[in-house]
């Protein structure tokens, strides 16, 4: 997909990390890109604290559903949704098929 991408002439991809919880980050970010240019966005938020289900302490589950929620709640100031095209956001498959350790992942 990121091929096709790629080879649309009339498409600029950009792929930036910033902290996405920040709002003077994430403002800056979208000024410089420009409201107007901004078609969508895939919104890919990570934090890594696995472990096994039964050791997990609610720090491992906040700090994944802070991160993943407060990404979307900045977002959701800074940005004009309606004028999206697209919005996309993922999380891990990881909390819903199991994979050892990545409980707290599927938000």
């Amino acid at each position: 997909m990121i091929d096709y991408m790629v080879k649309k002439a009339d498409l600029e991809l950009s792929l930036l990390a910033v902290d996405a919880t920040d709002k003077a980050s994430m403002s800056n970010m979208f000024k410089n890109i420009g409201q107007d240019n901004l078609g969508g966005c895939i919104l890919l938020t990570a934090v890594l604290t696995d472990g096994i289900f039964s050791h997990l302490k609610e720090n491992d589950f906040t700090s994944v559903y802070a991160a993943k929620l407060g990404a979307l709640e900045t977002l959701k100031e800074v940005v004009d949704f309606d004028a999206m095209e697209f919005f996309v956001a993922f999380t891990s498959v990881s909390g819903l098929f199991g994979f050892g350790g990545q409980t707290n992942y599927g938000v």
